[in-house]
């Protein structure tokens, strides 16, 4: 039964999403509009679209090495982990802790700029 109702949540997630997509609102609009939490819709946005990125390029497009530089970090009194993700176009995105791969996966595909 959970299986499901995971199938039936992504299901309307997958809708929700299409339909943001058509409106050209943004975030907070469209969300507020629905009376959906934007941080969920964010979170359901950004899920969605990893995957269906992930499902295009392992169809249609070859696949990229992205260059990944490993630092040694600052010894201090600190030993909270953190993640920094540097796009080539100087933007960077610093996190406190270590967020789940597929969040980030979705950061550097939209820091790629999308569909690129």
């Amino acid at each position: 039964m959970a299986k499901e109702e995971g199938k039936d949540r992504q299901a309307y997630w997958r809708k929700v999403i299409a339909e943001f997509e058509r409106s050209g609102g943004t975030h907070e609009e469209f969300a507020r509009a629905r009376r959906l939490n934007v941080w969920t819709f964010r979170t359901w946005l950004y899920r969605v679209r990893a995957e269906r990125g992930h499902r295009q390029s392992s169809r249609s497009k070859p696949r990229r090495l992205v260059e990944v530089k490993v630092a040694e970090a600052a010894v201090s009194g600190n030993t909270t982990a953190g993640v920094c993700i540097r796009a080539g176009n100087g933007v960077a995105v610093e996190f406190v802790g270590v967020p789940s791969p597929s969040y980030l996966a979705a950061v550097v595909y939209h820091l790629r700029g999308g569909e690129q």
